[in-house]
C-alpha cells in the first residue's frame, strides 16, 4: 500500500467518524431522553414510541461508525490464503 492511499483511508475514516458516529451517538441520548420536548415543539403527539425507536437506530449507527473507524480494513489486513 502506498503512503498516499493509507493517508486517504485514514482521513476517510476520521471524516466518517466525525460526520456520522459522533452526531449519531449524541442523537442516541437526545431522542429517548429529550424526545417528548422535541415532539411538543414540533406539534407532534407526545408519548409516541417513535422517539425511542429513532434513538435506538441512532445508537446503532454510531456504534457501527465507531467500529468501522476502529477496525478500518480489518478483514482485508489478513486476507485468507488461496488454496
Amino acid at each position: 500500500m502506498q503512503r498516499g492511499q493509507h493517508t486517504h483511508a485514514q482521513a476517510t475514516g476520521r471524516v466518517f467518524l466525525i460526520s456520522v458516529g459522533v452526531p449519531a451517538l449524541i442523537a442516541f441520548f437526545g431522542h429517548p431522553f429529550g424526545g417528548q420536548a422535541a415532539a411538543r415543539r414540533l406539534g407532534w403527539p407526545t408519548g409516541n414510541p417513535f422517539q425511542t425507536e429513532l434513538g435506538i437506530w441512532d445508537g446503532a449507527a454510531g456504534i457501527v461508525a465507531i467500529a468501522a473507524f476502529w477496525c478500518h480494513g480489518w478483514p482485508m489486513r489478513n486476507p485468507p490464503a488461496k488454496p
